[in-house]
């Protein structure tokens, strides 16, 4: 298995990727691809500042200390599992194709030691994948549960599916005294390369197994079925 730099993950905020306004005394656990640019969007709204702004003040923090904010109302946003590895196989290989430049900030020969190229199938993606650790994963393929719980407690107030992110930012909104606004989808997988939108067309009864083990906790935690 691939060994990353830990340190290194640590200096360049993909450990723990949080955005904390002591204003509002909010902290958004910032989940990868789990609508994470749309969640930014609507935050940005609601506390009158830009998205860059945000995006540029969440992450390093130690989720430990940020945690510590007993008074802080603490949320984040999940997806289904299987859902989630297809958007990570479009967007961060077949369309972004940074693994074929070795664009990884905190360890440079990660990608090719991993064997990940924009070439590789979504059944070999899938494999590599699964022999990783949360410890030694790229983020955006980490357990879901490993970005919100310490000592295997869960430490949020607030968890919105994807699924239901319509009904359940209505209702965060409520919980945060915001004023509902219409939910505008930000960076959707690109249609043209996605073939199908139903992440089912990609599994086989291999690949099914192989991510029900590798997210079996998340699978457990989150009552998430296939």
């Amino acid at each position: 298995m691939v060994e990353l730099n830990q340190d290194s993950m640590i200096k360049h905020g993909v450990k723990d990727t949080m955005y904390i306004n002591d204003k509002h005394k909010i902290i958004y656990a910032h989940i990868p691809k789990c609508a994470s640019n749309t969640c930014f969007s609507i935050i940005a709204r609601n506390i009158n500042q830009s998205v860059v702004s945000i995006q540029t003040k969440y992450g390093p923090h130690s989720k430990n200390e940020a945690f510590k904010r007993l008074d802080y109302f603490k949320f984040t946003f999940i997806r289904n599992p299987w859902d989630r590895i297809v958007s990570c196989y479009y967007d961060r290989v077949v369309k972004k194709r940074e693994y074929d430049k070795d664009k990884n900030p905190w360890d440079p020969n990660a990608f090719v030691r991993m064997g990940l190229h924009s070439k590789i199938s979504f059944e070999r993606f899938v494999e590599i994948i699964a022999n990783q650790d949360d410890e030694n994963s790229d983020y955006h393929w980490r357990s879901l549960h490993s970005f919100i719980t310490f000592n295997d407690k869960i430490i949020t107030d607030f968890i919105g599916k994807v699924e239901n992110i319509e009904h359940d930012w209505n209702e965060l909104c409520d919980k945060l005294n915001w004023k509902k606004r219409k939910i505008n989808h930000e960076n959707k997988s690109n249609k043209s390369i996605r073939k199908h939108s139903d992440y089912k067309s990609y599994y086989n009864s291999t690949t099914k197994k192989i991510i029900a083990k590798r997210f079996e906790k998340d699978i457990d935690i989150f009552k998430y079925t296939y």
